[in-house]
């Protein structure tokens, strides 16, 4: 694939994406990206990846229902059972998008150039903007859940008082 489209679909980050994509190409596809750890579906949010955030949110959706099933009324009763289980579902999670983020992240890369030069045909100029458009990243979408996780927070705290 032509460095010049990864180039503007990495944007400012090139640089360690480009290490990383040598990493995969010579079949490392393991390495660890401190803010997918760190942020989890926020940061796949932050790098357009709105499928990939969609299947973790639904990935920790189902655990959960898992859980409550598997558990049920033990989970009310035991406070402390619940926040384990919580901090070692949130610490399972975030490894996973610590540690195959970049890989995703490539893999995701790849697919949209390919998909956009597919669809431009030989038109160079649109291919270009439309590979710099679905790459980069964006702040809101993460701004956005951000903001209805602290309404939700907000209103749930008011309706315990």
């Amino acid at each position: 694939m032509d460095n010049n489209y990864l180039e503007h679909f990495f944007d400012s980050s090139n640089e360690y994406y480009f290490s990383k994509l040598e990493a995969f190409e010579n079949k490392k596809k393991i390495s660890f990206n401190i803010y997918a750890f760190l942020f989890g579906f926020l940061w796949f949010l932050y790098r357009k990846m709105y499928r990939q955030a969609m299947y973790l949110i639904a990935c920790v959706v189902l655990v959960s229902a898992g859980e409550n099933l598997y558990f049920g009324a033990r989970l009310t009763s035991e406070p402390h059972l619940a926040l384990i289980l919580n901090g070692v579902n949130t610490l399972l999670f975030s490894l996973f998008t610590g540690f195959f983020g970049n890989w995703i992240y490539l893999v995701f890369a790849k697919k949209e150039i390919a998909r956009i030069i597919q669809h431009t045909e030989n038109d160079e100029q649109l291919r270009m903007k439309l590979i710099a458009q679905r790459g980069s990243t964006s702040h809101l979408w993460v701004i956005v859940i951000l903001v209805i996780m602290l309404i939700s927070q907000l209103i749930s705290s008011s309706m315990t008082n």
